[in-house]
C-alpha cells in the first residue's frame, strides 16, 4: 500500500492471499494488509491454517506461485497420503486494477481426498479516493462431500491521510461437513444453509506507528434463525 498521499490503497485481509492462503498465517504487516480485523466466514471453515512447502517459487507482482504442499492443516508432518498441489497467479492490468487466483487441489489429508479450492480476488481502484475488492471462495472435497462456497465485497474510503473507512459483506453457503450453526444451534436436515455478515469501520492512524480500528459486525443466517452483533477494536503499534 502507498504511504504517502492519497489515494492510499488498502488491501483487504484476503487480497494478500499468496501470503495467507499459502503461508497459513495471518500477514504479519497487519495495518497494511488487513483493514478489518475480524475474519471472513471462509477463513475459519474453509481454508487451511498452515500447510508445508515442498518446493515454491516467490511472488512477485504479475507472477506465478507453484508448490506442492503435505496436505492441509498437518504442522510440520504429513497425514495419512495428503499431498496438494499449490498455486495460483496475479495479473495487474493497469495501475488501478489487479486478479489474483489462488488453488489448491489433491489430497488434502485430514480433510480429504479428491478435493479442489480456490480463493479469486478482483481489485479495483475507482476513484482516486474509492477502492473495491470483490472475493469468491470454493471449497469442494470428493471423498467427504464437503462442498462450500462465499462471495465477499469490501469498500474502502479513504478520507484523509490519517482516516479511511470500509465494509465488507459476505455470503457464505455452507453445508452439513463444513457447516457449524453458532450458539448452540442446529443445522437443517440436508446441511445446506446460508451466512451472511457485514462489517463496518474505520482505520485511524494517530500516529505513524499506531492505528486505531474499531468496527462492528452483524452476523445473521435465516435457515438457522442466528442473529449477532458484535463490536470490537484493536490498537496496532508498529516499531
Amino acid at each position: 500500500p502507498e504511504r504517502t498521499g492519497i489515494p492510499r490503497r488498502f488491501t483487504n485481509c484476503d487480497n494478500a492471499i499468496v501470503a495467507i492462503f499459502a503461508s497459513g498465517v495471518p500477514n504479519v504487516s497487519a495495518p497494511d494488509f488487513r483493514f478489518i480485523v475480524e475474519w471472513k466466514l471462509p477463513n475459519i471453515v474453509g481454508h487451511p491454517s498452515r500447510t508445508n512447502w515442498v518446493k515454491a517459487i516467490p511472488t512477485i507482482p504479475s507472477a506465478k506461485v507453484c508448490a506442492i504442499t503435505a496436505g492441509w492443516d498437518t504442522g510440520f508432518d504429513q497425514f495419512g497420503d495428503g499431498s496438494t498441489f499449490l498455486g495460483g497467479f496475479t495479473r495487474k492490468f493497469n495501475d488501478d486494477a489487479s486478479f489474483t487466483y489462488m488453488t489448491t487441489f489433491g489430497d488434502l489429508g485430514a480433510r480429504g481426498d479428491d478435493a479442489y479450492s480456490h480463493s479469486m480476488v478482483l481489485d479495483l481502484q475507482l476513484t482516486e479516493h474509492l477502492q473495491t475488492v470483490f472475493q469468491s471462495d470454493v471449497l469442494r472435497v470428493g471423498s467427504t462431500g464437503e462442498d462450500n462456497f462465499a462471495l465477499s465485497n469490501y469498500m474502502f474510503y479513504t478520507v484523509s491521510d490519517r482516516l479511511t473507512v470500509g465494509r465488507r459483506i459476505e455470503w457464505w453457503k455452507g453445508d452439513n461437513v463444513t457447516g457449524y450453526a453458532p450458539h448452540g444451534g442446529v443445522l437443517p436436515p440436508s446441511g445446506s444453509h446460508s451466512q451472511y455478515e457485514g462489517t463496518y469501520g474505520f482505520n485511524y492512524r494517530a500516529t505513524s506507528n499506531l492505528t486505531v480500528r474499531p468496527e462492528y459486525r452483524y452476523d445473521w443466517s435465516p435457515g438457522l434463525d442466528y442473529k449477532a452483533n458484535i463490536f470490537g477494536i484493536d490498537f496496532v503499534m508498529t516499531f
